[in-house]
């Protein structure tokens, strides 16, 4: 899951180089960080379409790691008021559900 972002592209068990056709796993990871992204007020929603749509059709990981490459460094810093309740565990819709219930 994109791990060659985080983990360097050296040679290794998680090693897949990035010109690799990307899996559904890979787009879903691709698509998490993107609504991850909108949700820090990151992105727009315009640009959340977008790039979603891109990622959903991306067939490389390439492809997947230039849609996300100005996203991954240290969120925008958290705006003031309560923290959002926790998702369920494997609840992989959970950031796009909450981008929907404060529009």
């Amino acid at each position: 899951m994109l791990a060659f972002l985080h983990q360097g592209l050296g040679p290794g068990p998680l090693f897949r180089p990035p010109e690799q056709r990307a899996s559904d796993a890979d787009r879903d990871t691709a698509v998490d960080i993107l609504c991850a992204a909108a949700a820090d007020g990151r992105l727009t929603m315009t640009e959340l379409d977008e790039r979603v749509g891109s990622a959903l059709t991306a067939r490389t990981r390439t492809q997947l790691a230039r849609l996300i490459a100005d996203l991954t460094g240290p969120p925008a810093a958290a705006s003031p008021g309560p923290p959002p309740a926790p998702a369920a565990p494997g609840d992989r819709w959970a950031v796009l559900r909450s981008l929907l219930e404060s529009a």
